[in-house]
Order: structure tokens, then C-alpha cells, then sequence
């Protein structure tokens, strides 16, 4: 009895030990190192890091081999809000870098990406307020970078802007496009020069740069995409290029300062949410090949008193000109907006013809 009692006790010591020593399955084939520290799936065979159990501080190692494993990529926003890392060290061994993967890390202050670096997702180190500079090791083959800012290797995409630069940039002629993200949450940016080689602006690139006060943007770019300017709460002036044929949802979302911009003539829609918010802005003129204005694109513009529709436009979103107290649509008579004017109350006024535009 007393020996199988004795047995059953070293039974449980035994994988009471076991299981610190081995790694520790979880949710969707997540797994816990043997030190606890680091959550990890497997592809192929070898390590995608997906998040931590800990709060790191200062500089930090990202490791080689997890349990045996080659370490090959970090996971969508693995280290989100590691505010307390101050620089990352990454394996020679790294060629992924997921999705908002560093994102929020406040702390962080200087990034350099190994050699091996094959992919890098969208919004690596967005709202990284301390971040100075990005290096690339020498070697790589896909990305490099100037000065701390990181294109692609053969600079036609600019991908990121450290957030913490406080200062105006002018963009690498030959640019070519401008990343999804690539200065969203940089919070110092006073003003940029995007060069005439720039054909594409990604969704969010300048979002929430609450110190840019004017863009003007180059010849041939055709869409302003979605949440693009959103919340640049001292954005006084846009320069958009006659190029421009949609502005999309969210576009200028709260650009509060915005008082001057001109539409372009080739300007055929206006996005959802397009100038939410936009508490500065007047007037201003919709352009004749307008035939779409979407939902909540001038709600709360609390100064808007005059807003000319051409009688091309055949659709407008619900709550198009929410709080506007001020405004005065100028529209043609037995127009769509005059029906959609007299719907909703709005005041309005009428043009004879299109010349009087």
C-alpha cells in the first residue's frame, strides 16, 4: 500500500515537472514556450511569434529557436502596446513581420530589420510616438532605407515614417506611392512635399498627423482613399490636382482647420464620412461630373453655408448634411438634390442654368 502510494506521488511530481519543460498548447494551435513566455504557432515547421505572456522592458531580444523551433516571422500585432521595449534586436532567422506587429509600442525608439527580411506587413510600428529612425541591414534584398524612413529597395514605396520625427520631409523623388499607414499617428510631421512621381496615396498615410497644416497633392494621383487626411485636426489647406476623380469614405474625417480646398473638375464621387467634421470649411463647389455623394459626407459641418449640387448628381447618402445649421444648398430646379433638399428641410436656392455654376 505504502509503496503505491509512494508511486502515485512520483507519478504527479513527474508531470508537474513535465509540464513546465514542454510547451503548452492553446487556442487555435497557439503554443506557450517552455519558459512561458512567448505564444508561437507553427507553419512548415518552424516559429511564427503571436504574442508574449509578459511586459518587456528596455532593449529586447526577439530569440532564434522557441523549443527547438526556427523563429521566421512575427505575428499581426504581437507586441501591440509594448510600451516599455525601447529597441528590438531580431534574429537573422526573421523573414515575416506581420500586420500592426509593433504597434503602440511608445517606447520603442529604434528599429534596425535583419538582411533576411522578405515581408513586412501593414503598419509595422504605427503610433510609435518615440520611434526614430528604421535601418535596414545591408544585404536586404527588398527593403532598404534613407535616412530612417523605410521604402522598398528600389525607393518607388515609401512603406513607414518613424513617429517620433518632428520635422517637414520632403519624399524621395521617383516615390512612387505612398504606403498604406506610412505616417499615420506621427504626431510631430509640421509638413510634407510629395514629389511628381507620385501616383498612389494609401488609406490612412497621413491619418491623425495633427501638426500638418498643408498638402498639395501631385499631378496624376487619381483617388484621395478612405480615412487618407482623417483626423489632421490642423490641415488649413488642400491642393488637389485635376487627376482626382473620387475622394473616398473618410477622407478628411475631422480636419477640423480645413477652410481651403477647391474640387477638381473630373471629380465624379464623394465618399461616405468624405469631410465629417470639417467645422472650417464655408463654401464649396461640387463639380459637374459629381453623380454620387455618400452618406454623412458633410455632417457636421457647423460653418457650411453654401453647398453648390450641379443637377448631374442622382445619389445622396442619408444624413449627407447632418448638422449643418448654416447651410444653403444652390441646386437646379426638379434636381435630384432639390427633391432630397426639400426632403429633409433643407434650405435652398436655384440656378437656371449650368453656366451659373
Amino acid at each position: 500500500m505504502i509503496k503505491r502510494k509512494n508511486a502515485h506521488i512520483l507519478i504527479l511530481l513527474f508531470l508537474a515537472v513535465l509540464s513546465q519543460a514542454v510547451p503548452v498548447l492553446g487556442g487555435d494551435d497557439y503554443i506557450t514556450d517552455s519558459d512561458g513566455i512567448w505564444v508561437y504557432a507553427l507553419h512548415s515547421n518552424e516559429a511564427v511569434l503571436e504574442s508574449v505572456t509578459v511586459t518587456l522592458y528596455g532593449e529586447t531580444i526577439i530569440p532564434h529557436i522557441i523549443d527547438g523551433y526556427t523563429v521566421t516571422g512575427i505575428g499581426f500585432a504581437a507586441f501591440e502596446a509594448q510600451s516599455e521595449i525601447t529597441a528590438l534586436v531580431f534574429p537573422d532567422s526573421l523573414r515575416d513581420i506581420g500586420d500592426n506587429a509593433f504597434y503602440a509600442c511608445a517606447g520603442l525608439t529604434s528599429v534596425t530589420l535583419p538582411k533576411g527580411i522578405t515581408r513586412i506587413g501593414a503598419n509595422p510600428f504605427g503610433f510609435c510616438d518615440a520611434l526614430m529612425f528604421i535601418r535596414v541591414s545591408e544585404g536586404n534584398t527588398m527593403y532598404t532605407d534613407h535616412n530612417g524612413i523605410l521604402y522598398n529597395v528600389d525607393g518607388t514605396l515609401l512603406i513607414a515614417y518613424p513617429a517620433g520625427l518632428a520635422c517637414h520631409y520632403d519624399v524621395l523623388y521617383g516615390t512612387e506611392r505612398i504606403g498604406p499607414y506610412a505616417f499615420e499617428g506621427c504626431l510631430g510631421l509640421t509638413g510634407v512635399i510629395l514629389p511628381q512621381s507620385i501616383r498612389e496615396i494609401g488609406e490612412y498615410a497621413f491619418y491623425s498627423c495633427l501638426a500638418l497644416n498643408i498638402i498639395n497633392i501631385p499631378q496624376g494621383v487619381t483617388i484621395i482613399n478612405g480615412h487618407t487626411f482623417g483626423q489632421c485636426v490642423s490641415l488649413e489647406k488642400v491642393i488637389l490636382p485635376v487627376s482626382v476623380t473620387e475622394i473616398g469614405g473618410c477622407a478628411f474625417y475631422n480636419c477640423e482647420s480645413l477652410s481651403d480646398i477647391v474640387l477638381p473638375n473630373h471629380l465624379s464621387k464623394i465618399g461616405f464620412y468624405a469631410f465629417y467634421g470639417c467645422e472650417s470649411l464655408t463654401s464649396l463647389t461640387i463639380p459637374d461630373e459629381v453623380t454620387a455623394i455618400g452618406e454623412y459626407a458633410f455632417c457636421g459641418c457647423v460653418h457650411l453655408e453654401s453647398l453648390i449640387i450641379p443637377p448631374g448628381v442622382r445619389e445622396i447618402g442619408e444624413n449627407a448634411f447632418l448638422d449643418c445649421p448654416s447651410l444653403t444648398l444652390t441646386v437646379a430646379e426638379n434636381s435630384f438634390a432639390a427633391e432630397y433638399a426639400l426632403a429633409h428641410d433643407i434650405p435652398t436656392v436655384f440656378f437656371e442654368h449650368i453656366g451659373d455654376l
